[in-house]
């Protein structure tokens, strides 16, 4: 059949258009991906336990349990090539776990432990009496990839109430507050506070921060010794330490206090919200919750704005704080520093789900498709659209300045963050991936069934 010369022209307009949609040639579908890059190492873990120090140094504990074991098991894993340093068997399932300089703290559900980060070596176990308090706020097999997001756990690690602070170990059981010595386990003191809340332990400058269900207390943190005790703040949940101040978050209202006599610096009146993350940058505080953001003047209270966003918590890197439409269609950037609208765009993919900071690039997905972002000035940078029956995650992802990872039920990909272009393409079976993190030099994925899962490390040669 001939065709006509318009009908010819239109065609190639129409395809020049799809060409120009897609970009360069470095975006589009799924399809283009590179062969599958393997699994640097694979190690059976039951669980993995995040804690900020030891990730620094490129260690991560991991609880092992086997098929049909009584008892766990807590291992050492280097990151940089997935061996198992030691191993010690646990009376128990881990509830808690800090580290400070060379010691590992544990919960178990009848002790408290001290494990040396070097050598595996039990320094010490004391038995407790009650139940440890809070605990695992979300299920750790199945929602790790939420609570390792929530930098609210960097001081208390990860699980219960468990702190650390100069060589001394804070932990609540039962309502009793216990200070122990890191090093020997000898019991320093001992407080009763009342019960307590989600995240009711921090400290700074010899001060021990409590909060439960009687106020929100402070501690000398050598003797126990009450400092002040502020009835009325009964549930301030969470509390925060940013740079020497001291921020609690309760009924009534966001609050900023004298960290020496519990007195209110300032008051603004935010309605307390569970969800809640708290960024200093310069001269402003940025609280992000789940439903909306507020920058706040750091010395007054004063709000400098705030907007509401769409059902997802917002993002924020390097001074900005990025929303989702309040239809979830499109996102809007602000500057925190001058409180002024920088930009916005429609979503490429419509009906946004989630949107991500990843240092210079914003990352948005809908589970169809992922668009990246430039974070100073909107401009679209590429965009990836899902293979034919697999649905990208809106939950975990991991990125770098050297990749943005993310997934589907079958596969991990990662991108260079501005161009798009592919780094590695891992197929296997990634429905369940609990926790993925990145240091810039590998990805790190705990996936599979209960009882069936893994933790894999990928290092890949540059692609780009």
């Amino acid at each position: 059949m001939r065709r006509s010369a318009a009908f010819l022209s239109l065609i190639a307009v129409l395809l020049i258009s799809a060409v120009a949609a897609f970009g360069d040639g470095t975006t589009g579908s799924e399809a283009d991906k590179p062969q599958s890059d393997k699994l640097t190492w694979e190690v059976p873990c039951d669980m993995t336990m995040a804690v900020q120090p030891l990730l620094a140094r490129g260690y991560l504990p991991i609880q092992q349990k086997a098929r049909g074991a009584q008892k766990p098991h807590l291992a050492l894993l280097r990151l940089a090539d997935g061996k198992i340093m030691w191993s010690i068997e646990l009376s128990s399932d881990v509830a808690a776990i800090n580290a400070e300089k060379d010691i590992i703290t544990l919960a178990l559900s009848d002790r408290i432990a001290a494990v040396t980060f070097l050598e595996g070596k039990v320094l010490w176990q004391e038995p407790v009496q009650g139940i440890l308090d809070a605990g695992w706020q979300t299920s750790p097999r199945f929602k790790q990839s939420q609570w390792f997001s929530d930098l609210r756990t960097c001081g208390q690690g990860i699980g219960g109430v468990l702190f650390m602070m100069k060589g001394r170990v804070y932990i609540t059981v039962g309502g009793i507050l216990y200070a122990f010595d890191a090093a020997s386990g000898k019991e320093i003191w001992e407080q009763k506070y009342g019960f307590s809340l989600s995240f009711p332990i921090l400290g700074m400058n010899g001060l021990v921060f409590a909060a439960s269900n009687e106020g929100l207390t402070a501690y000398n943190a050598d003797t126990g010794s009450l400092v002040w005790r502020d009835e009325d703040l009964k549930r301030s949940d969470p509390i925060f330490v940013i740079d020497d101040e001291l921020y609690a978050a309760d009924d009534v209202g966001f609050l900023k206090l004298n960290p020496s006599t519990g007195k209110a610096i300032w008051t603004q009146d935010i309605k307390r919200d569970s969800a809640e993350n708290l960024y200093a940058f310069e001269n402003r505080l940025v609280l992000q919750r789940d439903a909306d953001v507020w920058v706040l003047d750091r010395a007054t209270g004063d709000k400098v704005w705030s907007e509401e966003t769409g059902h997802q918590l917002s993002a924020y890197s390097n001074g900005r704080v990025f929303l989702l439409g309040r239809e979830g269609g499109d996102i809007q950037c602000y500057s925190v520093k001058a409180g002024d609208y920088a930009w916005h765009t429609g979503y490429a993919q419509n009906n946004l789900g989630r949107v991500f900071a990843a240092g210079s690039v914003v990352i948005a997905t809908n589970g169809f498709g992922v668009v990246a972002y430039d974070a100073e000035k909107g401009e679209m940078l590429w965009q990836r659209q899902a293979p034919p029956g697999e649905l990208f995650d809106t939950a975990t992802w991991a990125a770098s300045d050297k990749a943005v990872y993310y997934k589907s039920a079958g596969w991990v990909y990662g991108c260079d963050p501005r161009k798009g272009s592919w780094v590695t393409a891992v197929t296997g079976h990634f429905f369940f991936v609990h926790w993925m993190w990145t240091n810039g030099e590998g990805l790190f994925l705990h996936s599979g069934d209960p009882g069936l899962s893994t933790i894999g490390g990928l290092f890949v040669k540059d692609k780009r």
